[in-house]
This record gives structure tokens, sequence and C-alpha cells, in this order.
């Protein structure tokens, strides 16, 4: 007998359109060649702080959530290291690159926060979970090709560093293995949802980088 693809792979296929878009924006191609604006660098860089924040609320969330004592560790620890990614993103990155932290967020990105937030709080387990994979799945993917193709001496490089390391890929493979582990346990109907909400998300994904590239 055949066995069956992960649902994690079906998840993928089903968002392949929008992240070609993704890795093909202005956003990427401009911070791959050290070419992006600064007020638009600005732009993404005191929104992703903002929309962090919002994130670890979320996966603190979720964690309290769970039954599953491997989950809800899993769900704490990404909270935790979250909340402590905050204060060296104004360290590291925020100052390094003399960016202002802005006091609230902008139209997608409040859109994008609250979407994850609604899910985390409100909707079945297994789709919650598919409202905040991307966050972590979309940014490894397209975090290797910036690596890979940045150029040399990239102004952006400590930004790009921060997509770089085994932990991020490590946390990314235990997500999609929750994901799977529970995309199992419940119905077709369910596992449906999860589908759309995933591709939601993905698309919020590509949308924070079409407003920050309209930034004048």
């Amino acid at each position: 007998m055949k066995k069956e693809p992960p649902f994690s792979k079906l998840l993928w296929n089903n968002i392949i359109p929008i992240y070609d878009e993704i890795i093909h924006c202005d956003f990427i191609k401009e911070l791959i060649h050290g070419t992006l604006p600064d007020n638009n660098f600005a732009h993404y860089l005191a929104q992703a702080l903002l929309h962090l924040k919002k994130n670890n609320e979320a996966l603190m969330a979720v964690a309290e959530r769970t039954s599953q004592k491997h989950q809800q560790l899993f769900f704490k620890k990404l909270g935790d290291d979250g909340i402590k990614m905050e204060t060296i993103m104004r360290i590291k990155y925020l100052a390094h690159f003399a960016v202002q932290e802005t006091p609230s967020q902008s139209p997608i990105f409040k859109k994008y926060s609250e979407f994850q937030l609604s899910h985390a709080n409100h909707s079945s387990f297994n789709v919650a979970l598919a409202a905040l994979l991307p966050s972590f799945w979309i940014h490894t993917e397209y975090g290797k090709i910036i690596r890979l193709n940045t150029i040399p001496d990239n102004p952006y490089q400590k930004f790009i560093e921060m997509y770089s390391g085994p932990e991020i890929t490590g946390y990314n493979k235990k997500f999609i293995e929750i994901v799977d582990e529970e995309a199992q346990k419940t119905s077709d109907e369910g596992r449906e949802n999860m589908r759309k909400i995933f591709i939601t998300a993905t698309q919020y994904e590509l949308d924070v980088f079409h407003e920050t590239m309209n930034i004048q």
C-alpha cells in the first residue's frame, strides 16, 4: 500500500504560488542586493518587532491550550525565546540600523497579528497551529534563499544573519511535526479548515512585504 504523504506536504503544495511571489517580491530582491531603501527597511524592522510581540502572545496562548506535555513545552519555549528575541532586536538590530521603535502597528501587520491572536485563542487547536506555522516555515525557507544569494558586504548583512542558525531550522522542523501529528487526529473537515487558514496566513506573509514597499 502506498504511504500517504504527510499533511504538511499538502499544506506546502497549496501555497507554492504565494511562496513563489514572496521570493520574487521587491522586498526580498532588494534585500538580497542591498538596495532596499532605508525607509522601507525601517518600516519593516519596526513593524516586525511589534508583530513578534503579538506572535509571542499567540504562542503562549497555544501552549496553554494543549494537554500534550511535549507540545506545551515546545510552544512555551518558542514564546520565551521570542520574548528574548524582542530584546535582541531592540539592542542588536534597531540600534545598529538606527531605526526608531513605533508605538502602533501598520494596517497589514495589525490585521496579521489580530488574525494569529484570534485563532490562537478562539479556533480549534489544530487550526490555531495552521495560523501560526507560516511565521516559522515561510521565514525559514526564504531565509535560506536570502543567505545563499546575498551580495558580499551587504549593508543589511546583520539583519540577514537573523535568519541563520540550526536552532531556527530545528524549531521549524518540530513545529511541522506537531502540525502533522494534530492533522492525523482530526476530521477531513478539520484538515480542510487547517489548509484554508494556512493559505491565508501565508498570504499575510506576502502582504506585509507589499505594504512595506509601498511606504514612501
